[in-house]
């Protein structure tokens, strides 16, 4: 698959997109996810993370209504992350609960599982209010029905 949004620009190109309608924020809840990108990364560290490789996903999460919103995710590798390692591992099938397991990253991008979304709110460069989702819990396998928000399932009212 090509990936358009890195297609090179040279200074004679002409520029269309001006990020309007892409940007997605979804409410708080479980939904469906498909691993869209895996980038090996190395973290430099700072006051709570020493400096280690880094795994940076970035998520295509299927929201209500055909909504698809892109949330990045990066898992540090350091022992104190391990939980989240092991999290994201048993939601895309690669570990069972209290079992070893050396992940298998080449079989992350592309995979599928569920997540639990919340929101992130933050200061942008320009000095403005943001707020972005973020990854609260990669869930395990066992329930993958979405709740699109508030935490209720599709047919609970």
């Amino acid at each position: 698959m090509a990936d358009l949004e890195n297609e090179v620009l040279d200074w004679d190109s002409e520029v269309e997109d001006d990020g309007s309608g892409d940007f997605v924020l979804l409410d708080p809840g479980e939904y469906p996810f498909e691993v869209y990108k895996l980038e090996r990364k190395f973290y430099n560290g700072s006051e709570k993370i020493p400096p280690c490789p880094m795994a940076e996903l970035t998520l295509r999460v299927s929201g209500p209504n055909g909504l698809t919103a892109l949330v990045t995710d990066r898992i540090y590798l350091v022992k104190k992350s391990e939980w989240k390692i092991s999290e994201l591992m048993r939601c895309l099938g690669q570990k069972q609960h209290g079992e070893k397991c050396k992940p298998n990253w080449s079989k992350v991008q592309g995979a599928k599982g569920m997540v639990r979304l919340g929101q992130h709110e933050y200061t942008g460069r320009d000095g403005k209010p943001r707020t972005s989702n973020d990854v609260a819990r990669y869930l395990d396998p066992v329930d993958t029905t979405p709740t699109y928000g508030g935490g209720k399932k599709p047919w609970q009212k």
